[in-house]
């Protein structure tokens, strides 16, 4: 476009130095047959010749101006389309050529392209992505109650985020979505890209991670990281509800004479004892309620929204299991209980302090018993 418009301007330039020669011409000659007329008359016929002949000239410059402003336009609105159809012949290849699934949407967020890509992801084979609106291939579009328009975005914004989408067989899967504008060349957004990046395999293995750091390896119960956080949050939620009526308990159960077990029978045979016992206190719980292996032979459980009197129940419930368990080789293993109901205005590290002499209040007294902290 700069070069079309440079070559208009310079025409003008010489249409107009043209007439101004013209013009100076046309003066000087009437300065000449004013010196040599005798009369009136002649004077008058070459006054009206200038004028006349400065007249042609003004009108020949104007239109000289007008065609050459024209002939540009045309030629900067041909180069114009020329240049948008490459730029759409190029975005068609872009398209084709990428590993990634990508949708051109219409301002509709209705399909008009779908690269090779997409149609693998989506399962959707042939033309069949086109003419779809892409709302369809969200998960939200299942819940109509959920379906929401895309948003739209500018040819300055690149709009990012984590979505859910379906697949033409019906299965789903977790996505990383970009949805860019597609400006022409006057700068006008018809059109959107739309890019879709499975992460289903990442998610999966972002959830192991998270069941690695929050597990016990050996009893599959939660870790005693995820038991500090738990007793914090849990906490956190008793304070904020500022409720007398709500509360939560604590219960740290610890397996009696477990050294000898490991000393006699071995440690392989400690760690099948650990497991059956992790799943009998797991069992026994309430729906809601945490179990923790907090170290070694100790077990915490954590019971929100539960009485100390409750708690306690629940606690001479585990003492009993544990007890009438046939551990084949290594007999009978019982167990010692604290417990403990969190106070207001008590910190985590108080309450685990008083269940923590609670039990050993019970390992004092005799083992296989159950002790409530005053």
């Amino acid at each position: 476009m700069p070069y079309f418009v440079g070559a208009a301007f310079v025409i003008v330039l010489i249409v107009t130095f043209a007439g101004l020669i013209l013009w100076q011409e046309a003066k000087q000659s009437f300065h000449n047959t004013e010196m040599l007329a005798q009369n009136f008359a002649v004077q008058t016929e070459y006054a009206d010749y200038w004028s006349a002949s400065t007249r042609l000239v003004i009108v020949f410059s104007a239109l000289m101006v007008l065609v050459t402003t024209a002939g540009a336009r045309r030629m900067y609105l041909q180069t114009t389309e020329s240049i948008q159809q490459q730029f759409n012949k190029y975005s068609v290849r872009i398209l084709t050529a990428s590993p990634v699934a990508m949708l051109m949407l219409d301002r509709n967020n209705v399909v008009i392209q779908a690269n090779p890509a997409a149609k693998r992801l989506f399962g959707y084979p042939g033309e069949m992505l086109i003419g779809l609106s892409v709302q369809k291939l969200h998960l939200s579009y299942l819940d109509e109650q959920q379906v929401k328009p895309l948003p739209q975005v500018n040819s300055s914004v690149e709009l990012v985020s984590e979505s859910q989408y379906v697949r033409l067989d019906g299965s789903r899967f977790s996505a990383l979505q970009s949805i860019a504008a597609l400006p022409d060349m006057t700068g006008h957004v018809n059109h959107y890209i739309e890019t879709v990046v499975d992460i289903t395999d990442l998610k999966l293995a972002q959830e192991r991670l998270k069941t690695l750091a929050e597990t016990d390896k050996l009893t599959g119960l939660l870790n005693r990281h995820s038991g500090d956080n738990i007793l914090f949050e849990t906490a956190q939620r008793v304070r904020d509800l500022k409720s007398s009526d709500v509360t939560f308990a604590v219960i740290m159960g610890d397996i009696d004479h477990f050294k000898r077990v490991n000393d006699t029978f071995g440690h392989p045979e400690g760690d099948r004892v650990l497991v059956r016992i992790a799943a009998v206190l797991k069992e026994a719980i309430r729906v809601g309620d945490y179990c923790i292996r907090w170290g070694g032979e100790e077990f915490l459980i954590v019971l929100p929204g539960c009485p100390v009197a409750v708690a306690s129940s629940l606690a001479q419930g585990m003492c009993l299991m544990i007890a009438e368990m046939d551990h084949q080789q290594v007999g009978t293993i019982t167990m010692s209980f604290g417990v403990a109901e969190w106070r207001e205005a008590e910190n985590v590290e108080t309450l685990i302090e008083r269940v923590d002499h609670a039990l050993y209040a019970a390992k004092h007294l005799g083992r296989n018993r159950v002790e409530i902290s005053g």
